[in-house]
Formats: structure tokens, sequence, C-alpha cells
């Protein structure tokens, strides 16, 4: 059984601490979520602000005794609100920077080294305050930029930098749970996390 899945946290010491993991059943599970305030303004119209763009992100695993025993270690950490990062693939890129500015209608991603991005990746293009971004399928690659499917709707920097992430990579969940009690068949575990990424807002 081929390893996919990693949770990432930092212990006390800043040292970050990998759980390798393996797809259960329902694989990953996303929803998209707005949370929204909407008044009565002046005009007697209401008023719509966003409050917050999240991902819902249910991961389902499966795991033996010794990822066990680490995950009773990371519910520690996680159930103090803590963030961690988690990819449905190791081998696949995390993220990578910009190397050049990115205007509204291209294609082109510029990189400032090689990457793992291969043709029909989902990349997620993000901005340093996560106000704006671009879900977008990678149409062809060369060794230090990709090309996107379709153009991009906003511009993106390389000042500070921003980033190109492989879709199936959450680098900043909280976890939702408050109990963590897998199911048990011989010596296998299987259990399914509910977490939440702030992609907008705070």
């Amino acid at each position: 059984m081929a390893i996919q899945y990693r949770i990432t946290y930092q212990d006390d010491d800043s040292n970050d601490i990998d759980i390798d993991l393996w797809c259960g059943n329902d694989g990953v599970r996303v929803a998209w979520e707005t949370e929204l305030n909407r008044n009565i303004g002046s005009t007697g119209i209401y008023e719509t602000v966003v409050q917050r763009t999240l991902r819902m992100v249910e991961i389902d695993v499966v795991f033996y005794q010794e990822q066990y025993r680490k995950l009773v270690t990371f519910m520690s950490f996680a159930q103090q609100g803590k963030a961690f990062s988690f990819t449905k693939d190791v081998s696949k890129e995390t993220s990578m920077p910009i190397s050049a500015a990115v205007s509204v209608g291209d294609t082109l991603i510029p990189f400032g080294a090689a990457h793992t991005f291969v043709a029909g990746d989902e990349v997620y293009i993000s901005d340093e305050y996560r106000t704006t971004w671009d879900l977008g399928i990678v149409d062809s690659i060369a060794a230090n930029s990709i090309t996107l499917l379709d153009p991009v709707t906003h511009a993106y920097s390389n000042v500070t930098p921003d980033n190109v992430y492989w879709d199936g990579y959450y680098p900043s969940l909280l976890l939702l749970d408050t109990k963590f009690d897998p199911d048990r068949d011989g010596q296998t575990y299987t259990h399914t996390f509910n977490c939440v990424e702030v992609i907008y807002g705070s």
C-alpha cells in the first residue's frame, strides 16, 4: 500500500512532525463556504459584506498502530486551535513562488526553479493575504514554468511573492473535531478528520 497522505505540524521547538497516512474509502471531500454579513443600508437596500471564505475539508484516512500513537499526540496539538498542513500526495509539489509578475489574462506562470507539477494537475494561485485567488488546471509544463488551460482572473506579484499550490495541498488547516475515536478492524484503523481552512478573512 503506497503512502499518499501526510499531515505536518510543528512541535514546541518548531520542528516539523510528519505523519504519513493512507487514503480511506471516501478520500478527501471539500466544500466551499462563504460567511456573509447582511445589513440594511441607509438606502434601505441590503448591503452584503463577505466576512470569510472557508474550505471545509473532510479527510478519510487509514492507518496502523504506529500512526495511532502519533495521531493522539497530534490531536493534543490541533485541539488547541493550532494550524497544520496536509497533502494528498507526498510526491507532489506543495507550493512554488511566482518569479515574475502575472497579469490578468495570462496563462503562463513562471517559477525561479524546477518544479514537479504535471499536465492535468489542479492548482490554486493566491496572493500573500489570500484575498484573491484562482483555481486552474495545468495545460503544459516547462522546466521553470507552467501554462494553465484558462487565463487567470487576477494579477499576481513576484515581490511578495505570491504562490502556486497544488490543489491537493492545504497549507493551513484547523481541526474542528473534539474527539479522536477511530474505528478498528484488526490491525487497521480508520478515521475521518473534519477541518476548515480560512481562505479569506480571519
